[in-house]
């Protein structure tokens, strides 16, 4: 199945141990993405670039075409 989201909507794809990984449509119409690959590696993204700074990774990674993946604390 590949992700889908309403416009501006957003959705926690993962949660484990105080952190979650949310994707969110940032358009006025609906979003199909090609993969839940294309989440993961934005996840991944967000890892890579924030763990050498410190322990506590968050961020967001903004896409062109106006979704992004979101990396941060959560009660899950």
């Amino acid at each position: 199945m590949r992700p889908y989201l309403g416009p501006k909507k957003c959705a926690t794809v993962a949660c484990a141990r105080g952190a979650a990984i949310t994707w969110c449509n940032d358009n006025d119409y609906e979003k199909l993405l090609p993969s839940w690959h294309n989440v993961a590696d934005g996840a991944q993204v967000i890892l890579d670039k924030c763990a050498m700074n410190s322990g506590d990774v968050r961020g967001t990674l903004d896409h062109n075409d106006y979704w992004r993946v979101v990396v941060g604390l959560a009660k899950c």
